[in-house]
């Protein structure tokens, strides 16, 4: 069974489980973003995907600035 949640007001979607593994989705502003996540350590497959979608949220709403300042240079 597919369940939709949301996070930071962005709807993301995991998907059942399949083989151990499930298929998450992010749906920022008409665009979509996924990946498959498996079982990581003690965390199920589940909250393995809520985590990941939760990343690329972040990542979509607080992207990395960019920067045309050179690198300091070590002394």
């Amino acid at each position: 069974m597919e369940q939709t949640l949301l996070y930071r007001d962005v709807r993301y979607v995991i998907g059942p489980e399949q083989d151990g593994r499930r298929r998450w989705s992010i749906h920022p502003e008409g665009s979509t973003e996924s990946g498959v996540v498996g079982s990581s350590g003690l965390r199920g497959s589940f909250k393995t995907a809520v985590f990941a979608a939760r990343e690329a949220i972040d990542a979509w709403l607080d992207p990395l600035p960019e920067t045309d300042a050179p690198e300091p240079s070590a002394a």
